[in-house]
């Protein structure tokens, strides 16, 4: 059995435009979510990587600083809506959290479901192509 190659291709538009998807962390809460590839969050986490190693050099960045980085960049760009919280999506509310060290397992659960988003399901081949 093989994968059909055409199977692994990423939907672009949802990327950009957002779509919903199930946590895996928290039954019956969604998010609807940009995928990770979103060009303004990749410049917007880069840029914030850049300036925590410009001040840090050698020294390791502070985890709880590089996750408030990336949860601001998630935040800004990525996090659009959500869903099955006892609190309505509220975008300086979600900045807050996703910066918040004590939040850190929403801000990876968020995370997660960007990454998923635009793939699609395997295609599989009966038989596997000889190369």
């Amino acid at each position: 059995m093989g994968v059909k190659l055409n199977s692994v291709k990423v939907n672009i538009d949802l990327e950009t435009s957002g779509t919903w998807i199930e946590s895996t962390s928290y039954p019956g809460v969604s998010y609807l979510v940009r995928g990770i590839h979103y060009q303004p969050f990749e410049t917007a986490r880069d840029l914030g990587a850049q300036a925590l190693a410009k001040t840090y050099r050698t020294k390791p960045v502070p985890l709880a600083e590089r996750n408030a980085v990336l949860g601001s960049a998630i935040a800004k760009h990525l996090l659009l809506d959500w869903k099955g919280f006892d609190e309505d999506h509220d975008p300086s509310r979600a900045l807050e959290m996703l910066t918040d060290p004590a939040f850190r397992t929403l801000l990876d659960d968020v995370l997660q479901a960007s990454t998923a988003v635009g793939k699609q399901d395997l295609e599989f081949t009966e038989t596997l192509a000889k190369n």
